[in-house]
């Protein structure tokens, strides 16, 4: 996998990929591609279990998992725009900085940290 396929994409609302993205539909992209993992889609239902992990349920059958929240992110770890009890953004962490997607003038690219302000990183387990 190479982290730059996923940058330069349109944004839309909705997308999947692999020709437009939203934010989570790049972080899902990624995590398919990249670590064979099938993530949950965001707005079927993920809950905040404190302030250290998000489960995500699963539909049709899929393994539950867990994205426990972690103080030094690796490449691969999902990256959390925080705003308090929300999470508004999210995208990829890797090679020092943030794969996301979330406006249609720039679409997917690459930021560093300090770009977001506060982020929580998160590794996914099943």
């Amino acid at each position: 996998m190479n982290i730059n396929d996923y940058i330069g994409k349109p944004y839309l609302v909705g997308a999947r990929g692999p020709e437009s993205y939203d934010c989570w539909g790049l972080v899902c992209a990624i995590y398919k591609e990249g670590l064979g993992v099938d993530l949950p889609d965001w707005h079927r239902g993920h809950k905040m279990d404190g302030p250290q992990s998000i489960t995500f349920f699963r539909d049709k059958g899929l393994r539950d998992g867990v994205a426990v929240e972690v103080d030094t992110p690796e490449d691969f770890s999902i990256a959390l725009l925080d705003r308090g009890k929300i999470a508004h953004h999210a995208g990829v962490y890797y090679g020092g900085g943030i794969v996301h997607c979330n406006d249609a003038l720039r679409g997917s690219r690459f930021d560093r940290i300090n770009y977001f302000g506060p982020v929580r990183f998160f590794n996914w387990q099943l």
